[in-house]
């Protein structure tokens, strides 16, 4: 008896040795629907200590001021596994939950266990264990729409692209935003996704155009092959005015893009700008940076900036 006991302490030693206790506050109930609250809390202490190294220690279901009860509980695991939570708040609290029920899909097939996918109010958040080191990003679109179709559509096709590489995509949402023109409101894109730490998304928000959207296609796409950067995904849009957006895939683990933008100074001629323009990627070209996309820029006070996006290949 004496050696089972020591053998399951050395056991409990080696499995909790570099292990912390940490608290969890989860989802909150009212006084009424403390039944509903109780089988969440024991789905959550499944999920807990089924995980490698996982145990919770003590928990529940409590009071939570007068009127409500919160799920909370302690648990102990190895140092390097935590519950991740991301919050998001939603225009309607019908958005929100429609978001809160895909919550179990976005980790399918991948090496992270979600724990809560719920809405308080307007405020959607999304509890999760990565075991895959993985970060959850912002892809920052900061892109603008006439119609909900168009955010939609454009949502749909960086779903795609973020599946192509193996990642997945958290949230896509349109917002809708009031202005006071007779338009009435655009839509504003807003996109995360779940991605390996040495993997990123990043956007160039492009060169303002009129009926040429994307002429020069073939061109950006030569260039960002010829400087080994992946190419993702090239749309235009606009509200107040229409411009070219390109997302490419950053493959370098460093916290700098591998895509860096250069501006010159204000010229408020045109063709002065493309001269320069044309003369600066030069310039570029000998200190081994390889121009990926570049435009004159056109600002409200009618001037022209050149604008230069590399790549250092050298």
């Amino acid at each position: 008896m004496k050696l089972c006991i020591t053998f399951l302490c050395l056991l409990s030693t080696a499995v909790f040795a570099n292990s912390a206790i940490r608290d969890y506050k989860g989802q909150y109930f009212n006084l009424e629907s403390q039944v509903q609250c109780e089988r969440e809390y024991t789905r959550i202490s499944n999920i807990m200590n089924s995980t490698e190294g996982t145990l919770v220690l003590d928990g529940g279901c409590r009071l939570y001021g007068q009127t409500m009860l919160q799920i909370q509980f302690k648990y102990e695991a190895p140092i390097t596994t935590t519950i991740d939570k991301f919050r998001h708040r939603f225009d309607s609290q019908e958005a929100c939950e429609a978001q809160a029920l895909l919550g179990s899909r976005v980790f399918t097939g991948t090496k992270a266990q979600m724990i809560a996918s719920f809405c308080q109010g307007r405020s959607y958040r999304l509890d999760y264990i990565d075991k895959s080191y993985s970060v959850m990003r912002n892809l920052g679109l900061n892109a603008n729409f006439k119609t909900l179709e168009a955010c939609q559509t454009e949502l749909k096709s960086m779903e795609r692209v973020v599946s192509s590489y193996d990642m997945r995509a958290v949230l896509s949402n349109c917002k809708e935003v009031s202005t006071i023109s007779r338009d009435g409101s655009y839509f504003r894109s807003e996109f995360f996704y779940f991605a390996t730490y040495n993997r990123t998304l990043h956007v160039i928000k492009g060169r303002q155009v009129e009926n040429d959207c994307l002429s020069q296609r073939t061109t950006i796409e030569r260039d960002f092959a010829d400087a080994d950067v992946r190419l993702s995904h090239q749309f235009c849009t606009g509200y107040d005015e229409e411009r070219e957006f390109l997302v490419y895939l950053d493959e370098s683990s460093s916290v700098i893009p591998a895509v860096k933008e250069f501006k010159g100074i204000a010229y408020v001629d045109s063709q002065a700008c493309m001269n320069n323009l044309s003369e600066i990627r030069a310039r570029f070209s000998q200190l081994g940076k390889k121009t990926v996309y570049a435009f004159c820029d056109l600002k409200r006070a009618n001037t022209f900036i050149p604008t230069i996006h590399y790549a250092q290949t050298r």
